[in-house]
């Protein structure tokens, strides 16, 4: 049984047993879209890590799981234009099929670099996969995230390894502020 925030500036918009049924028919998904196919899994730290949780069991293919860490963030509730690399993955990408695995398809500027940068270090094709799609049209032109389990308003989220201001990626559920 999740939580509840104690802010009354936050509403929430599903709890963690939606966002696991939603994660579990997305993994459905992409086990019919990958089948087979060896995977070599990059968890999107640190809002990735809940997600990356959630999703992994559920998959039906061989997986190796490593971690990439990027941040435009740096702990506000808005996005710079530039992107700062604190972790690496250590498994080499040349020859593998990529999943890319983040909390939120926002303006997709973090999904978008990480996917040229892996075909960059040779991977055979990325696959992009988020819990969420914040619903706007400041989405880059030419990248579209491949599947994304939920829909959020264009509003501020946090909750599932999503954070507000580094804080409350702990939250049970996705919430929003009001």
């Amino acid at each position: 049984m999740g939580h509840n925030i104690a802010w009354p500036e936050s509403k929430q918009l599903y709890t963690e047993q939606q966002v696991s049924d939603a994660v579990a028919i997305q993994a459905e998904e992409i086990n019919r879209t990958l089948a087979k196919t060896p995977l070599v899994a990059l968890c999107v730290l640190h809002g990735g890590m809940v997600y990356s949780g959630l999703l992994l069991p559920k998959l039906t293919m061989p997986v190796s799981l490593d971690a990439i860490r990027v941040t435009r963030y740096r702990n506000t509730t808005q996005g710079g234009d530039e992107l700062h690399w604190i972790t690496r993955p250590e498994l080499s990408l040349k020859n593998k099929t990529v999943l890319l695995m983040d909390d939120i398809f926002d303006e997709g500027k973090t999904l978008e670099y990480l996917a040229a940068w892996a075909m960059e270090q040779g991977a055979e094709r990325v696959y992009s996969a988020v819990m969420v799609d914040k619903q706007h049209n400041r989405k880059p032109q030419k990248y579209k995230v491949d599947s994304a389990a939920m829909a959020v308003p264009d509003e501020y989220v946090f909750g599932m390894g999503m954070d507000y201001k580094g804080a409350w990626r702990n939250a049970s559920g996705i919430w929003h502020i009001v």
